[in-house]
């Protein structure tokens, strides 16, 4: 009897393992991702801005980097919590398993949502073309013009006492650090959009 208590007892450790050490791998990562942001006046720029941007877009329990090793650590505690129990248990334990299961099945759902910083991408275009179309329909465009992107940085505007039926020039673009990886939009008075990375030799 005693060593039937002890195995239960095992067996839900080993289950709580499994839920505990994904919990933990997703907290280390965020760890690791803003000790990273400290390194920005260590590092040159080639090498600081891919990493964040990786951490940008992979850090969320919607990526394979994620849910992979969150996955092996769950079912392989899962596994070993199933050997340890053997054949003797009961519903309690049937239960237990049950309840792990439907925790793991969540944790590897597709989320409905991407990483935010698709988001703050795609608000920021979306902000400066609509400014831009707006601007159309004026000859003589103001000294000044804020522009505000939802994720509130900074957009510099250059059409200060210019025409924006003038030769093809600069409107907006995005200031350092906008976006992970300090990637820029740049956008012209005709409506053209550049994307680029001013750290990378084009």
């Amino acid at each position: 009897m005693e060593e039937k208590k002890k195995a239960k007892i095992k067996t839900f450790m080993l289950m709580l393992g499994s839920i505990l050490l994904p919990v933990f791998w997703g907290l280390f990562l965020s760890f690791l991702n803003f000790f990273w942001h400290k390194t920005y006046s260590f590092l040159p720029d080639y090498v600081y801005f891919p990493v964040e941007e990786f951490f940008a877009f992979n850090i969320h329990n919607n990526t394979m980097f994620m849910k992979l090793p969150m996955a092996v650590m769950f079912i392989g505690f899962f596994v070993w919590a199933l050997i340890r129990n053997g054949r003797n248990g009961n519903f309690a334990d049937f239960l237990l398993i049950i309840v792990v299961l439907i925790f793991f099945l969540y944790m590897m759902m597709p989320c409905l949502c991407r990483p935010a910083e698709y988001a703050r991408r795609a608000n920021c275009i979306s902000v400066m073309k609509s400014m831009q179309q707006t601007l159309m329909y004026i000859e003589s465009l103001p000294e000044e013009l804020e522009v505000q992107p939802r994720n509130g940085h900074k957009v510099h505007y250059f059409g200060k006492s210019k025409n924006i039926n003038d030769k093809k020039f600069i409107l907006f673009e995005d200031a350092d650090r906008s976006h992970a990886g300090n990637l820029k939009h740049r956008l012209y008075s005709d409506g053209t959009l550049e994307v680029f990375y001013p750290w990378k030799k084009r």
